[in-house]
């Protein structure tokens, strides 16, 4: 099982991609996958637990590297994302 931590390890590893792809959009990752794609957080947090349980997936702001403006949340506990590139 992935924790959040490795969901965000997938996306840092992957952030140009995506940043190619989804500029400004917002992604839900679950087990190193991009299982939904939306234009803010509260559509892609209603889609996301319609079918998953909290705390099983990432919600994720997609912006070029050093541009992160939002930390992250898994379920109550707050995750900051680990320094340096």
């Amino acid at each position: 099982m992935t924790t959040v931590r490795d969901e965000y390890a997938y996306y840092r590893a992957n952030q140009a991609a995506l940043a190619r792809d989804y500029p400004g959009k917002v992604v839900t990752i679950k087990a190193h996958c991009v299982i939904g794609v939306h234009d803010n957080v509260a559509d892609a947090y209603a889609d996301a637990v319609r079918e998953h349980e909290v705390g099983t997936f990432l919600l994720q702001e997609v912006c070029e590297q050093g541009q992160e403006r939002i930390p992250y949340i898994s379920r109550s506990h707050p995750f900051a994302p680990p320094a340096g590139p």
